[in-house]
């Protein structure tokens, strides 16, 4: 029986974002729907990942998510960021395989 090797996910942007910081939130253009989402400021590093076009591993992100020292840095607490941000269409996921 082979065993099968563990998904691993690349999350990307389609557009680049916009963004500006006011005060301790942070404001963020989504170009695929015209709309503005707010968030705190300290997700910006985080945010600032995407820049780069060729996509973000999962494994990336977790590591910058660590590095921000916020109250939960856990792994469940990025999966909800992510999800959250996928569900605002702010950012894509695709599975390599």
């Amino acid at each position: 029986m082979s065993e099968s090797l563990p998904v691993q996910r690349v999350y990307h942007v389609m557009e680049p974002l916009d963004w500006r910081l006011f005060g301790d939130e942070l404001v963020v253009f989504n170009p695929m729907d015209n709309g503005l989402h707010i968030m705190p400021a300290g997700l910006l590093p985080l945010l600032s990942c995407f820049a780069s076009s060729n996509g973000v591993s999962a494994a990336a992100l977790l590591e910058t998510y660590r590095s921000l020292h916020l109250p939960d840095n856990s792994t469940a607490s990025l999966d909800e960021v992510l999800n959250r941000w996928l569900a605002l269409n702010l950012i894509s996921c695709r599975a390599l395989h």
